[in-house]
């Protein structure tokens, strides 16, 4: 039989410090796995009706009973619903992770565009038809095209759709694999290495992109610029010398999620969990389960906050191999505790507040999940 492990927490590997343990500084800009109850935590001005953005319990990417996700559905015809951050500072390099499923019945022959990273104004957010003149904006957007997965980028160096290239232009596809070099995707360095797999609905996916404004300049003989993104871990770029600006001051500055139709499309739309924008990349949870005895390897951690204790609490008997080990956002080593049968209550008194990562290892699987004290 298989596995399991279950936890009192949320099943998540992102991690938000709500107090450092350590000197080094956080990379995380923002996080949201939709727990907080509201939406009040996002700066859209509509602000996120539920008909079009609906905070809804499933079990999300890991399956977690209890586990809340954000639903965005677009109404019959032209129109959109998205969840828009302005973070908190500006980057000129910027990682974003969530984790994505488009619905059961999702037609992705219907043309839609998803979102990203943007820098400038947010009253730009979406704008098309237009070259951004390299002091204003620019935007990454992460969508399907023919249902391949590909950045749609609006920056100072467009030049495959371009009516007037100093002006009128659609957005760059990274990579650009339409044709080879004979109409758009002349720069052989923004074909695909690897062609985008074919997305599926009814599956969750592990969504991360980057873009790195690089240095402003004024042409595009100097541009250094940076744009990348997996799927599921798997790298398709990098995408590299785009030039995305011309002056230092336009910085990377929201998080745009959306979902936007240009016409008639099903009703199913998509659903995401486990949003982290940071300044280092984070990559995507991994498991590894097995076939095991359940009554040996299954267990669950209880916690008394009251006393700050943990409790390993088995369904029979614990692996005598079992370690638990409490790491940072960075990946520090914290505690590690080992459990046996006489020793299965920890403290964790000396901890700050916050969110941690929870690594469980032993002769049945290794596993993290995410630990919340307070």
């Amino acid at each position: 039989m298989r596995v399991t492990i279950v936890y009192i927490f949320s099943v998540i590997l992102i991690i938000l410090f709500t107090g450092a343990s350590n000197s080094q500084e956080n990379p995380v800009v923002f996080y949201s796995g939709f727990e907080e109850g509201n939406k009040l935590i996002w700066d859209d001005w509509d602000p996120n009706p539920d008909s079009t953005n609906l905070l809804m319990l499933d079990p999300g990417p890991f399956d977690i009973s209890g586990n809340h996700v954000m639903r965005l559905r677009v109404p019959p015809g032209r129109g959109g619903a998205d969840l828009v951050k302005v973070l908190p500072g500006s980057y000129d390099k910027l990682y974003a992770r969530w984790y994505m499923m488009w619905e059961k019945g999702y037609d992705f022959t219907a043309r839609n565009h998803g979102g990203g990273l943007h820098a400038g104004s947010r009253n730009n957010l979406g704008r098309s038809n237009y070259r951004p003149n390299g002091n204003d904006w620019f935007s990454s957007w992460i969508e399907p095209a023919d249902g391949r997965m590909n950045l749609y980028t609006y920056y100072r160096g467009m030049y495959m759709d371009c009516a007037n290239p100093n002006g009128q232009c659609w957005g760059d596809h990274f990579p650009c694999w339409f044709d080879e070099g004979e109409n758009i995707c002349d720069k052989p360095e923004h074909r695909e290495k690897i062609m985008p797999p074919l997305m599926e609905s009814g599956r969750w996916y592990c969504i991360e992109m980057m873009i790195d404004g690089g240095t402003a300049v004024q042409s595009d003989v100097e541009a250094d610029g940076i744009a990348d993104f997996w799927i599921d871990g798997i790298e398709y770029g990098p995408f590299k010398h785009l030039w995305w600006r011309t002056t230092e001051d336009l910085k990377l500055n929201v998080l745009w999620l959306s979902l936007f139709h240009h016409g008639e499309h099903s009703v199913e739309g998509i659903l995401l969990d486990e949003v982290v924008v940071s300044t280092e990349r984070i990559g995507c949870t991994e498991t590894n389960m097995v076939e095991e005895d359940e009554e040996v390897c299954t267990f669950n951690i209880v916690t008394d906050f009251s006393n700050k204790l943990f409790e390993v609490v088995g369904k029979g008997k614990v692996p005598t191999d079992t370690k638990i080990q409490i790491y940072s956002i960075l990946g520090d080593l914290l505690k590690s505790f080992v459990v046996n049968g006489d020793k299965r209550v920890f403290s964790y008194e000396d901890l700050p507040m916050g969110f941690y990562i929870l690594r469980i290892c032993n002769s049945c699987k290794t596993d993290n999940k995410k630990l919340i004290l307070w």
